[in-house]
């Protein structure tokens, strides 16, 4: 049917076209029976002949018309006139968003108060159950009385056929949009949000970004995202760095924020509520000068607000604050509060964080170096030249102590200043405390005596060892905490080579005889409170118990507190105890870690699974699978199928099942199996889960596997002894004797064979830091070193020629490798392919949590946690809790 003016859809009369759009056609129509100009907005015939989007499109709106807000235009109804089907509109008089801002930005007040109502319109239909998908500047009205009007809401989501990553894009950058194959409206490219660009599944916070998108422009008067051509803006939505200096001085510090938690490309650290966001323009509207009823003179708590999980708490928790902060120094103890608080920008997951003595200031390692926040500061900032992890404060708050990446010990002013170097000794991934007499002490782990603790100067000079048993020097230790006399120190402590939480141990040593102490059995990361308690981790949960610090030993059994706290794999907690009684820890992580597909220039893209917390993942000899752990679910082994993208459970069992691997034919898979209090296991099963599982070999020490012999034959696996650390073993695949391959006194880890099984490449500490080597197979002679400045994880590539490592400094590396006829093998100079900026844990590792291609042309990896990494608990006071519990 041809549109022109003059024709009726039923009572409805066309007067003038208004716009063209996917939707179809938009007029200016009367109404001849309520005597009213309406906007008809007319739906393309191709739409109408599918019955089934039809009749999705008709329900939403339904749904569209039952939303009764100031600031959504209504939608009054369906019209049907014979073919053609119409949804009629408010008609409203004004200029567009659009339109306004091509007289450039809007002046602060205006602009937030558009924000506020178009806030508010966002959030009642977010209530309903509708997403916009297509927020844009075109899409706010202004009334003549300066009154917001959204339109177009849910038409996208109600008319959205087949999936969004059919999409394409056209039209120029200020309209483009994704179109389905009927050419059907789900976007406009400089105002997607990333996942919507990506072709993702989205909800409401799609429209978060849109908003704070929007916001931004009407403050500067400049697109956020723009270019030449589509696939630029598209290209600056998915990775172009936004410019806050543009946004004009007088912008408030909570629209600042609200900004900056609107336009986090992860949609998990994302706004979640344009409720929020309202309340965040409301407290910029309201001034500086009275909000919340918290004086000027305690304004500057004012910036914890927008971190606190429920809105109505806002006032109480900023007077908690002011009290709490108030009292710094004071010999009145703070009352007890519980806030929440999200660090900008996000901590690394197994950085560290520490908290000054007198609970003042936050240090933690961010992807930028070591980053300082004060409590009462909107965002932290960065040490300049500070890159490291493991922060820890001097008695006096005033220096931070980290380990740099070059693995040596480092100092920087707390409020910022050069680093200071403060030994010629590596510590790798050791951790430290000070002493109150200007003393460092370290642990270090990757030393030969990873049970000896170095005590340093914090002035700088050499490292001398604390006097260690001989027994105890072959343990690990980890996670010091200094005793108030400081004569002795809380450890934790485990096997020779790490282990798993059921095996650490809270011990407490003198410094001067070496005597150690086992204090708490399936405990970690102690420290001490001023309240006369010791307080650990212990299956995710805070730990507490009377301690005499005289005589360092335990007076009453230990009690769980409230408080759950994320993990590592020893069960140590994220957290820190400031002198002053303040707790800050990390939230138990809710999120996943997913599998990426990394090319060989670092380019990442998600594969599509379900989410889990996936580590150890492993490719199958044909590249079609990958065997997975599942650390979230059972900590079981998983299989996905890349081509069909499914997942699917090998293992039931509800201990932790670990480090997969395939057999050279793909057709099974083996295992380490942990089991606390009973021998571990190695284990194999048939890779479609068919049959049951076998025992292939039991023994008393932690076990991984870590690859099986191109014959078939036999398996790859590690251990650890208290005489030689980890060892390499070598397992009959169908069960029976295994016998030590290399059980020399280092760490020996993360073997594997060639593809010929002529040589074998693996880690060694024997040097004093890890490396990667090469020896032959079976002969283990003519040891070559491959890595250059430390590495881990080798796995070899295209046929044997190729083998490629995680190396220092955040680096996957790869080296040519060329076996000679009777001689040694010639190794290239190791090239770096990619900086090293995926999900799993900083330093080198005992499985590398990454794997390659047969061919080299790809990694699998994994990604970051995400949200849950950058969200503190912050109780104020917490002693008051402590001295509740008996002594």
């Amino acid at each position: 049917m041809r549109l022109a003016s003059g024709v009726r859809l039923g009572p409805y009369e066309l007067r003038e076209p208004l716009g063209a759009g996917g939707m179809g056609e938009v007029w200016r129509a009367r109404d001849t029976r309520l005597d009213r100009d309406v906007a008809l907005k007319v739906v393309p015939e191709e739409l109408v002949l599918d019955r089934e989007r039809m009749a999705r499109f008709e329900e939403e709106a339904r749904v569209l018309a039952s939303l009764n807000h100031p600031h959504i235009a209504t939608c009054h109804g369906v019209e049907e006139s014979g073919p053609v089907r119409a949804l009629v509109m408010e008609l409203i008089a004004g200029p567009t968003l659009a339109e306004r801002l091509t007289q450039g930005s809007i002046p602060v007040t205006e602009a937030l108060t558009l924000a506020r109502q178009a806030a508010e319109a966002l959030a009642c239909a977010h209530d309903h159950g509708i997403v916009h998908r297509d927020l844009k500047p075109a899409n706010v009205k202004i009334t003549p009385q300066g009154d917001v009007k959204v339109l177009d809401f849910g038409l996208a989501k109600a008319t959205m056929p087949g999936d969004a990553r059919n999409a394409d894009v056209a039209d120029s950058p200020t309209r483009t949009r994704w179109k389905t194959e009927a050419g059907v409206l789900v976007g406009t490219a400089p105002y997607m949000s990333p996942e919507q660009a990506r072709g993702e599944a989205i909800d409401k916070r799609t429209d978060v970004w849109a908003f704070g998108v929007i916001l931004f422009e009407m403050l500067t008067g400049r697109p956020l995202f723009d270019g030449p051509t589509p696939s630029d803006v598209l290209a600056a939505v998915l990775r172009g760095e936004v410019d806050w200096s543009w946004l004009p001085d007088e912008t408030p510090v909570p629209v600042r924020r609200l900004l900056r938690r609107c336009l986090s490309r992860d949609p998990r650290q994302r706004l979640r509520d344009m409720a929020d966001a309202r309340l965040e323009v409301d407290e910029a509207l309201r001034g500086p000068d009275v909000a919340d009823g918290v004086e000027p003179a305690r304004r500057s708590v004012a910036g914890w607000r927008g971190f606190l999980p429920y809105a109505g708490a806002l006032a109480a928790v900023a007077l908690a604050l002011g009290f709490a902060i108030g009292r710094r120094g004071s010999s009145v103890p703070p009352r007890l509060s519980r806030l929440s608080l999200r660090l900008v920008p996000p901590p690394q997951a197994d950085g560290g964080i520490a908290i000054s003595p007198d609970g003042a200031r936050l240090a933690y390692v961010a992807k930028g170096g070591v980053q300082v926040r004060t409590l009462d500061d909107e965002e932290a900032r960065p040490l300049l030249e500070a890159r490291g992890r493991r922060p820890s404060f001097s008695p006096d708050g005033e220096w931070i102590a980290f380990i740099g990446a070059d693995g040596l010990l480092a100092k920087v002013p707390a409020r910022g200043g050069p680093v200071v170097r403060l030994t010629e000794r590596r510590l790798g991934l050791g951790q430290c405390t000070w002493l109150a007499n200007e003393t460092i002490l370290c642990t270090q782990p990757e030393s030969q005596r990873p049970g000896e603790l170095l005590r340093i100067p914090s002035r700088g000079g050499s490292a001398v060892p604390v006097p260690t048993a001989s027994q105890a020097a072959r343990e690990r230790v980890r996670w010091p905490h200094a005793l108030p006399d400081g004569q002795a120190v809380l450890l934790t402590v485990t096997g020779p080579s790490g282990g798993e939480a059921a095996d650490a141990a809270v011990a407490v040593q003198r410094l001067d005889t070496g005597e150690r102490r086992v204090l708490v059995e399936g405990g970690a990361e102690a420290v001490y409170a001023r309240t006369g308690h010791l307080v650990y981790i212990a299956s995710g949960s805070l730990m507490v118990a009377a301690f005499d610090a005289r005589s360092q030993s335990l007076r009453g059994e230990p009690l769980p507190l409230a408080e759950r706290i994320s993990t590592d794999n020893l069960g140590a907690g994220r957290y820190a105890l400031a002198r002053d009684g303040t707790l800050v820890y990390r939230k138990p992580s809710r999120l996943s870690r997913p599998l990426l597909l990394v090319d060989r220039q670092g380019a990442a893209t998600r594969i599509p699974a379900p989410d889990h917390m996936f580590i150890d993942p492993r490719v199958s000899p044909n590249s079609s699978r990958i065997a997975v752990q599942a650390a979230d679910s059972g900590s079981d082994i998983w299989v996905h199928e890349l081509a069909r993208g499914a997942l699917t459970r090998l293992t039931f069992d509800p201990q932790e099942d670990e480090t997969p691997v395939w057999s050279p034919d793909g057709t099974s898979i083996a295992w380490a199996a942990q089991r606390s209090g009973r021998p571990r296991q190695v284990r194999r099963r048939s890779a479609d889960g068919s049959g049951e599982e076998q025992v292939v070999w039991s023994t008393p020490a932690h076990v991984h596997v870590h690859d099986w012999s191109p014959d078939g034959q036999a398996l790859l696996v590690t251990q650890d002894a208290a005489a030689t650390a980890r060892d390499i073993w070598l397992v009959p695949a169908g069960g029976g004797e295994a016998r030590a391959l290399l059980a020399e006194p280092f760490d020996e880890w993360n073997p594997r064979f060639s593809p010929d099984g002529r040589w074998l490449a693996y880690t060694s500490n024997e040097s004093g830091r890890f490396e990667i080597y090469v020896r032959r197979f079976p002969e283990l002679d003519g040891r070559l070193q491959v890595s250059v400045g430390g590495g881990d994880g080798a796995a070899w590539a295209d046929g044997g020629r190729e083998l490629v490592y995680r190396g220092g400094e955040g680096r996957v590396v790869s080296v040519r490798f060329s076996p000679e006829a009777g001689a040694a093998p010639r190794v290239s100079a190791p090239r770096e392919l990619f900086a090293d900026v995926f999900g799993a844990a900083s330093g080198l590792m005992s499985h590398p949590d990454y794997d390659v291609f047969p061919d080299g042309s790809r990694f699998v990896m994994l990604g970051g946690q995400g949200e849950d990494a950058a969200e503190l608990s912050i109780v104020l006071g917490w002693f008051e809790e402590l001295r509740r519990i008996p002594r």
